[in-house]
């Protein structure tokens, strides 16, 4: 026994409260607010029937603890627990990962209802694997602190519209492959999520580590969110906003994809603010940005790391994109381009990014590239540089871009047509798609009764394709120069 339970004990004999009574009884007999940090109607769950030997369904047990008292302690043991509701003013807490509250049934375990309400130091699991339906924990009062719990083997962890919300210190294991979500936030405001790890097998991956549909005011630093499907999907729907949304200091690591910002339907997206992020190591792209048939408009990514992602770093695309700004960052190793913004983006400034090999790293296929049709843009004092198939591609020509270290408007190499064969791509790495009176071929051996001739046709932002007329006899070897307007 610790000292301060056994000091508050015998406090408790000198008011009159007899020795043996429970605790959580004695401090209501004594009718005393606090005495040495413990609140008046503390409940022992054990007190009140729960077994905690993980056999016994203690819900009944819990919840007239739950309903007798403001503070409500699970000791080490595993409670079986079906459907509990906690009202306004409660305080749960255990022994963190010893006091496990396991599921019971298929439905949510754990309903917040009213506010200032406080659950920390526990265990929420399930036996047997992943849950396949229902949340351990649904919020929808306010003050709500969920902080230092442990959830695995869940479909939902926490699903929220609550606003004055704060998740903090917890941990999510092994959620329901393709299915599962760590932290919904429904709507609510002034959300809070701070110092959130999750984590699940590479192989069985849930849907998504944060899934946000609607909220104001929310806020994510210092987490680190690794094997998701994808690790922080914004997705309002019609309808729905999710508006003021600020991360910092986060890693979005090793899943399908890091963030993707994507509203469905007529939802919207306003006012994302991203600071020294981390979105590398996925299947596919680092960061997805599309508007779709909804609103994007607002959103500042400072220092933004995205690197070694199976597709591009970046992406934005959608007409409904907007005001969208990449300030810094790094984006390196990706088997894509390191920033595309698709065909009739407009409003988005790309300022002081490196687009390429650095730190170790190798460049991205492409470094940056900015499709056709694009307006009221600028691409200012990047570096682009040791990208394998491009450095920069504007295809619109119509924004500011100035500064830059990449931009090429004039090239030349060697390349070959292999013995056989009837054609060779060449990469011009120029920054805009040459005219066909804007390459030149020369042989660098006599090819006699077989030239090579530029395929006027093949001509693209990125390539061009150099023919002869029949099957090489030979490896035909030569040199090209192109150049364009530029940007």
């Amino acid at each position: 026994m610790d000292f301060q339970r056994r000091l508050a004990i015998q406090t408790l004999a000198g008011l009159g409260v007899a020795i043996g009574t429970p605790l959580s009884h004695a401090l209501a007999l004594a009718g005393t607010p606090e005495i040495f940090g413990l609140q008046s109607r503390t409940a022992n769950v054990l007190d009140f029937g729960a077994k905690g030997d993980g056999t016994t369904d203690d819900t009944s047990s819990v919840q007239a603890a739950i309903d007798f008292a403001a503070m409500i302690f699970f000791p080490p043991g595993k409670y079986r627990v079906s459907a509990v509701k906690v009202d306004a003013g409660k305080y749960l807490f255990g022994a963190y990962k010893k006091s496990m509250l396991t599921a019971v049934g298929t439905g949510d375990m754990m309903t917040l209802g009213g506010g200032d309400v406080r659950v920390r130091d526990l265990m929420f699991t399930n036996q047997g694997g992943p849950r396949t339906s229902g949340a351990y924990i649904r919020s929808s009062g306010t003050f709500v602190h969920i902080e230092n719990c442990y959830f695995e083997n869940g479909y939902k962890g926490i699903v929220s519209n609550s606003t004055l919300f704060t998740i903090s210190d917890c941990d999510f294991r092994t959620f329901a492959s393709g299915a599962g979500v760590c932290i919904q936030i429904n709507g609510g405001f002034n959300v809070y999520l701070d110092r959130i790890r999750s984590d699940h097998p590479a192989n069985a991956m849930p849907f998504a580590g944060i899934n946000i549909v609607s909220t104001g005011d929310t806020t994510i630093t210092n987490s680190n969110l690794i094997h998701c499907g994808t690790d922080l999907l914004v997705n309002p729907g019609a309808r729905q906003v999710v508006a003021s949304l600020d991360a910092s200091n986060t890693f979005f690591d090793t899943a399908v994809e890091g963030i993707a910002l994507a509203p469905e339907g007529k939802g919207a997206i306003v006012r994302g603010h991203f600071v020294n992020c981390w979105t590398s190591s996925h299947q596919r792209s680092g960061t997805r940005i599309n508007a779709g048939t909804g609103l994007i408009d607002g959103l500042t990514f400072i220092d933004h790391q995205a690197n070694l992602n199976g597709g591009d770093g970046m992406g934005v695309a959608g007409v409904n994109s907007r005001n969208v700004y990449v300030l810094g960052g790094e984006m390196a190793g990706n088997r894509g381009a390191g920033i595309v913004i698709e065909e009739k983006v407009s409003k988005f400034y790309l300022h002081d990014l490196l687009a390429g090999a650095v730190h170790g790293l190798e460049g991205n296929d492409g470094g940056i590239r900015i499709k056709s049709g694009c307006t009221d843009y600028e691409l200012v004092d990047c570096v682009c540089q040791s990208n394998r198939t491009y450095q920069v591609i504007d295809e619109s020509k119509t924004g500011i871009v100035r500064g830059n270290v990449g931009i090429t408007t004039r090239n030349r190499g060697a390349s070959v047509i292999e013995f056989g064969e009837t054609s060779v791509d060449v990469h011009h790495g120029l920054a805009a798609t040459p005219s066909p009176g804007d390459i030149s071929i020369t042989p660098t051996v006599s090819f006699g009764a077989n030239p090579l001739y530029l395929d006027t046709t093949s001509i693209s932002a990125t390539t061009f394709v150099v023919r002869c007329a029949a099957p090489a006899a030979g490896r035909l070897h030569f040199v090209w120069q192109a150049s364009c307007l530029g940007a």
